[in-house]
């Protein structure tokens, strides 16, 4: 397991080998917490072909992506962002989502859409996508 820090939020990412997905791939499974709010979910796949050449499964680098889709998937169904007929199945409820969006506003790196994360809560930043 690694954790990662993006704004006020915590991101916990573990390896899945049990989930299968597509093959190719490498599955993950994420947590954010926020305060006194978390949501888990499974699923959160590598690009096909793994993540590059010489980019282990289980590197820093690696969970560094994974924290960053977690934070993009758990922040996008806010209540405003709902049409209300999607299967919304694995994501958080709107009303935290919109906790989790708020606590990650400010790490919000660039107009590209990446993220600043960090491995220690008080470490540097990297910007990842």
């Amino acid at each position: 397991m690694a954790r990662r820090y993006v704004g006020q939020a915590t991101i916990d990412v573990t390896f899945d080998d049990a989930y299968r997905g597509e093959p190719g791939r490498f599955y993950y499974r994420g947590r954010m917490t926020v305060g006194d709010q978390s949501w888990t979910s499974r699923g959160f796949g590598s690009p096909m072909g793994g993540w590059g050449p010489g980019v282990a499964a289980d590197s820093p680098q690696a969970y560094d992506c994974v924290a960053a889709s977690v934070v993009q998937f758990f922040t996008y169904f806010t209540p405003d962002n709902r049409r209300g007929d999607e299967d919304l199945t694995d994501y958080p409820p709107g009303d935290m989502s919109s906790v989790f969006a708020g606590a990650v506003d400010e790490a919000r790196g660039d107009d590209r859409g990446r993220l600043e994360v960090r491995r220690r809560k008080d470490g540097p930043m990297k910007l990842v996508a």
